[in-house]
């Protein structure tokens, strides 16, 4: 009766791995490759959706706020991943009029640590309100 036990378990662990190398290589496409011609036009169209989902009222759609706060993510990553500290403190100050400090705050610290990878030692804005 024991035998199915080490079995079932490497079963799930192969399983769980296959999942997670999928849902990376997944990301990698979607969030696109450092220098990649158009990930700036990526970028771009990301913002410009999430800005419209984020101005859209409550009232006329109540996930609008949601999948903007997705796509400004997305282009984080993108502007993360393509070493665009400018684009990534623009993302910042949009989630913060979001409604979303703390969100603002990691990716305001991802900017300065990505200002100091490029070498560029420059004191990110306080985020608005002080916090």
């Amino acid at each position: 009766m024991a035998d199915w036990r080490p079995a079932a378990r490497g079963h799930r662990l192969r399983m769980t791995i296959e999942a997670l190398l999928a849902i990376g290589l997944a990301l990698v496409v979607a969030s696109g490759l450092p220098g990649r011609p158009g990930a700036n036009d990526r970028w771009g169209s990301l913002v410009g959706a999430a800005d419209r989902e984020a101005s859209t009222p409550r009232t006329a759609d109540p996930d609008a706020a949601r999948r903007a706060r997705i796509r400004y993510l997305l282009a984080f990553h993108d502007a993360q991943d393509a070493a665009d500290p400018e684009h990534v403190l623009a993302i910042a100050d949009r989630l913060e009029r979001g409604g979303e400090p703390a969100l603002a705050a990691h990716v305001r610290r991802a900017a300065r640590a990505l200002f100091r990878e490029l070498g560029a030692e420059v004191a990110t804005p306080p985020p608005p309100g002080g916090g």
